[in-house]
């Protein structure tokens, strides 16, 4: 660690340097020296997530929830709050499984940039993941209205396949479609 240490004594204001040096600690078992140059990490670049969420990460690690949770959401606060960056909040936050937050940073997200087919793609995933169906569904209708290409639309009606699917209620979409079909062509 004290040779690692004089790398980044060598160069005191790369964030660059203090965030590998902080992986290395890391994979060595070195949390607390780790979570201390994350943090001169994110003082030197704080317009770097990727150091921002290695930080939550690590105090994740050392059991300090309040301080990681703090952190990640530092992500998407002013100057940040961006849909990108609620986006890829609530990808962390569901990665280590906060729910509910998740949820409600990536409607926000998808709320901030309305025709951002992506985010709408993960605002599915996130509530699929968390058995929200009737979310996932209305995420779904908003992003076939988003669909511009028939690879876009194909990557909608999969996703609405998977949800149903999971949902339990792929055989009654069905059904009802056939039903639907049935009675149109008998008028």
């Amino acid at each position: 660690a004290a040779i690692w240490r004089k790398l980044v004594d060598a160069k005191p204001k790369d964030a660059v340097v203090a965030a590998q040096v902080a992986g290395l600690m890391r994979q060595a078992g070195l949390l607390d020296d780790s979570a201390e140059l994350l943090q001169r990490a994110v003082d030197l670049a704080p317009e770097t997530l990727q150091h921002r969420e290695e930080l939550g990460e690590v105090l994740d690690a050392l059991k300090k929830k309040e301080e990681s949770l703090a952190v990640w959401r530092s992500m998407a606060e002013e100057p940040r709050r961006t849909a990108p960056n609620l986006g890829h909040l609530a990808e962390v936050l569901g990665r280590y499984g906060y729910r509910d937050e998740s949820l409600k940073t990536i409607d926000a997200a998808c709320e901030l940039d309305r025709k951002s087919l992506e985010l709408r793609f993960q605002q599915i995933d996130l509530h699929r993941q968390w058995k929200q169906f009737a979310a996932a569904r209305e995420a779904i209708a908003a992003a076939a209205e988003l669909a511009d290409s028939p690879e876009t639309f194909d990557r909608v009606v999969q996703r609405e396949i998977d949800v149903l699917s999971e949902a339990e209620l792929l055989t009654t979409v069905i059904e009802e479609l056939r039903e639907g079909g049935i009675a149109r062509g008998g008028e």
